[in-house]
């Protein structure tokens, strides 16, 4: 209860209350990272989060809303920033935010230029050469709706991956680096 007084001896009667948290921590994010254009789903885990209104993310200096999911995790969407490391900090109250070193990677949009070889046997098992820009590690392709067998980064402009079996016919190859963001 939250009592005040004038003369420090006659104190309001306690109709406001302040309520103490633990320290929260952040501890992991998933994914750990997204494109600068932003709008990936980050489940930020950690300990102490509280439902409540005031619950937010802060990736940087930009402040967003969080989702509670449990004490231990809260969702939040990443904003857009630049290429480059953001720190990821939790507030239950909106003031006072977590003391956190996790960071969020933003990376520059993965482009798709090139296919080698752009067919294969619908029993799947062909490596394809992904030519193009911005693939990094962990990166894997998508064939249609289903994910390649194994992905392999060669390097920046080259990815590998192992077609899926599939039914006969033409299918979208997509890239991506975080299993939410697929390119287009």
């Amino acid at each position: 209860f939250v009592s005040v007084s004038t003369n420090g001896a006659d104190y309001s009667a306690p109709r406001i209350h302040f309520t103490y948290h633990e320290v929260v921590t952040v501890t992991n994010l998933y994914p750990p990272q997204g494109p600068q254009q932003g709008r990936t789903l980050v489940s930020v885990e950690g300990t102490n989060f509280v439902q409540s209104a005031s619950l937010k993310c802060r990736f940087a200096t930009v402040v967003v809303d969080a989702t509670f999911v449990t004490t231990s995790l809260v969702n939040c969407t990443a904003p857009a920033m630049p290429a480059g490391f953001a720190t990821v900090q939790v507030s239950n109250n909106g003031v006072d935010y977590s003391n956190s070193t996790i960071s969020y990677l933003y990376v520059q949009g993965v482009t798709v230029e090139l296919l080698t070889p752009n067919a294969g046997p619908r029993m799947g098992g062909t490596t394809v050469a992904v030519h193009g820009t911005n693939l990094m590690p962990g990166s894997t392709c998508r064939f249609g709706e289903l994910v390649a067998s194994a992905a392999t980064l060669a390097s920046s402009e080259e990815l590998r991956c192992v077609a899926p079996p599939q039914l006969a016919g033409r299918v979208a190859i997509e890239v991506t680096s975080n299993m939410q963001e697929f390119t287009r």
